[in-house]
């Protein structure tokens, strides 16, 4: 399943407040003058009496909508919680069929339980987050030097940037690890985002390796035992894209921990310094105040420069799960639903109505202020920077021309308009992954595309 991106960075813990310095997108810096970078707030907020009633009147629709529309065929269970930091139960709470210590098949929600199982390694000092994946598996051979990639590091797969695309998108290849097939790398590491399951699986690969242990024993020994997540497991090392089993209890005791910097019950489980790093926006974009990305494991909204939401869905034949932190609040949701359809109107019903009304529980807890990111669009000066040839590795041109205030793809006989989704991001050819611009030393160097990489070779 492929999703679009996200971006995020720093934070502030108890009046400690982290910023991250100077990270800005080459050839951008004139657009974030006087933007030290991005920053991620953890702070409490208390609902005032108006507030206190709006939650309720919040948890009554929510109920009656989840009562209304679960225990039918579309939609068998389903569940939704609200809650801080600090509250053993949830301040807003709506279920049927299912309870919060209902297991359930995480998805695709597994990978942000992945990410902590590395950092967790990272923090023991087994793993470096720039290392190459062949320092850990020797055997591994999937960059192409026709591309020029660099190689693949822990980095590039936590922040799905490896250019291994998602399985369909180009052929099954031998990986060097026994019995492992990735789809072939379509464009270099570290230059673009695209969510594949492989870079996940692949880390499960990892973390055996390192450990000695099944992926399943580590992430007992290491996250699930110390957060006291008694129905959780891991089942086996394909688990770290998508086989995690959880509950909503359960995934509330890890959301507690990320929003404690770490700790829970008194006990690190993992660093504050790893859990910024978790957030920081991937190194190949520039940063702005509002903008949106995919980090380690999470996808991030950043409005007026502080990450105000961090959040992965899971979504397959009967499961439907999303977990989301809101860090200037120290809260977060849960939602949990079974579909046997996750293409389904039910299903998409069921999303929408639970993340709009978990926002709106969010943010009557303090001032207000978007949990969803509006990324600042291009201006006629940027939009010129990027008209010329684009190239890729077997000849093919395409090229780039200006219209108002979009840009045209040309290619062959084949010309569409792409409208803008931030400055670099541009979509509108039916395909659900944007084109991105690639900037290097100030320069516009590339155009990735849902059908691979292009090396910018004229301008204008």
């Amino acid at each position: 399943m492929t999703f679009r991106h996200i971006r995020i960075a720093g934070f502030a813990f108890l009046g400690i407040l982290f910023v991250v310095p100077g990270i800005r997108g080459p050839g951008f810096s004139h657009q974030v003058e006087g933007i030290p970078g991005v920053e991620l707030i953890m702070q409490e907020a208390s609902p005032s009496e108006w507030a206190k009633k709006r939650l309720r009147n919040i948890q009554d629709t929510l109920r009656d909508f989840v009562h209304s529309r679960a225990g039918r065929p579309a939609l068998p269970n389903g569940l939704v919680i609200v809650n801080n930091v600090h509250e053993k139960d949830p301040i807003v709470e709506a279920t049927q069929g299912m309870d919060r210590n209902t297991p359930m098949t995480l998805a695709s929600l597994t990978k942000p339980i992945t990410a902590t199982g590395i950092l967790i390694l990272v923090d023991q000092g087994k793993l470096r987050l720039d290392d190459p994946v062949s320092r850990y598996l020797p055997e591994f051979r999937m960059e192409r030097h026709e591309l020029g990639s660099a190689p693949i590091t822990i980095r590039n797969l936590l922040q799905q940037t490896s250019g291994i695309p998602y399985a369909g998108r180009s052929p099954m290849v031998p990986s060097g690890v026994e019995g492992f097939f990735m789809p072939r790398q379509m464009y270099p590491a570290g230059m673009h985002h695209e969510y594949s399951n492989s870079n996940y699986e692949l880390l499960g690969f990892i973390v055996e390796r390192v450990t000695g242990m099944t992926f399943a024993a580590f992430m007992q020994e290491n996250l699930f035992g110390p957060l006291k997540m008694k129905n959780s497991r891991a089942a086996g090392v394909m688990s770290g894209a998508s086989g995690i089993t959880s509950t909503a209890e359960d995934l509330s005791h890890f959301a507690k921990m990320l929003l404690s910097w770490g700790r829970y019950e008194g006990m690190e489980v993992l660093s504050p310094e790893l859990i910024r790093e978790m957030f920081l926006p991937p190194p190949h974009i520039p940063v702005s105040e509002n903008m949106s990305y995919y980090a380690m494991g999470w996808k991030v909204n950043v409005a007026h420069g502080r990450v105000v939401e961090a959040y992965h869905p899971g979504v397959w034949f009967n499961m439907l799960t999303d977990l989301r932190i809101y860090p200037t609040r120290k809260m977060f949701f849960v939602t949990m639903s079974n579909p046997p359809f996750y293409r389904s109107d039910a299903a998409t019903e069921f999303m929408g109505m639970t993340v709009g009304h978990g926002r709106r529980a969010v943010a009557y807890m303090g001032p207000s202020e978007d949990l969803e990111a509006r990324p600042t669009q291009p201006d006629a000066g940027i939009l010129n920077l990027y008209s010329g040839q684009y190239a890729n590795s077997d000849g093919a041109v395409l090229r780039i021309a200006v219209q108002g205030k979009n840009i045209v793809r040309k290619m062959y006989q084949d010309e569409r308009v792409l409208a803008p989704i931030s400055q670099y991001e541009f979509t509108g050819d039916g395909n659900a992954m944007p084109h991105e611009f690639v900037w290097k030393n100030g320069q516009v160097a590339g155009l990735n595309t849902p059908g691979g990489y292009y090396e910018r070779r004229f301008p204008r």
